[in-house]
């Protein structure tokens, strides 16, 4: 999809600065996905990516590999590249820098984790074939867990890899939470929540976005 990495990461080798395409093309960058930016600072030194977040960035999860040929033909240079791991590897230990920081304690494991769709799923024990998460916040996250891998030739449903073996269909709806905020501003969530209560089960319908389109009907 267009608000995946991968597109990004060409727009920017096509019309980043002249700069950033030179330290490109000498290997100077990396590729860093935001939890490998937090990690990395952890750690104070670079550490690998986990195949969750590598998934948007292009990474083959049949095959767990960089789809080398098509980078290359989309100009991304391998170097800047990765590693990738499964989630729940050891990335690094807390480096003394960062345990000052933030009060943890100096030589804690930093392990590979998931984004943010999986973590919840993960968090909501929904792990076994057949078992299904749905996540409501500024939009709404459906999951679940499959033996084989899910393809929908429209792009809406996708699968990341499950980390124990199997695959973790699911979509995202723009309707969720968010139009909560546009409908009614500064509110008091509580008192709202206690007053809808009164209604329920309501007969009435909506559809809350809070822009055109929708990517999961």
């Amino acid at each position: 999809r267009p608000s995946w990495a991968t597109p990004k990461r060409v727009w920017l080798r096509r019309h980043g600065s002249p700069e950033l395409r030179a330290d490109a093309r000498a290997g100077r960058l990396r590729l860093l996905h935001s939890a490998d930016l937090l990690a990395t600072r952890l750690a104070g030194t670079r550490v690998a990516t986990d195949w969750s977040h590598a998934l948007k960035t292009g990474y083959d999860l049949d095959a767990l590999t960089w789809p080398d040929a098509v980078l290359e033909d989309l100009g991304v240079p391998l170097a800047i590249l990765p590693e990738v791991v499964r989630p729940g590897t050891e990335l690094g230990r807390l480096g003394a820098a960062a345990a000052a920081q933030t009060g943890l304690r100096p030589g804690a494991a930093g392990v590979a984790g998931l984004t943010d769709g999986c973590a919840a799923q993960v968090s909501a024990n929904a792990l076994v074939p057949g078992a299904w998460d749905s996540v409501l916040g500024t939009t709404l996250v459906l999951k679940g867990v499959t033996e084989r891998r899910l393809d929908d030739p429209d792009g809406a449903v996708y699968s990341h890899r499950h980390p124990d073996g199997g695959w973790l269909p699911g979509g995202a709806s723009n309707t969720g939470a968010g139009a909560l905020e546009r409908a009614f501003p500064a509110t008091d969530r509580g008192r709202l929540e206690m007053a809808a209560g009164r209604h329920e089960p309501s007969s009435g319908l909506a559809w809350p976005l809070v822009s055109r389109g929708e990517r999961f009907p």
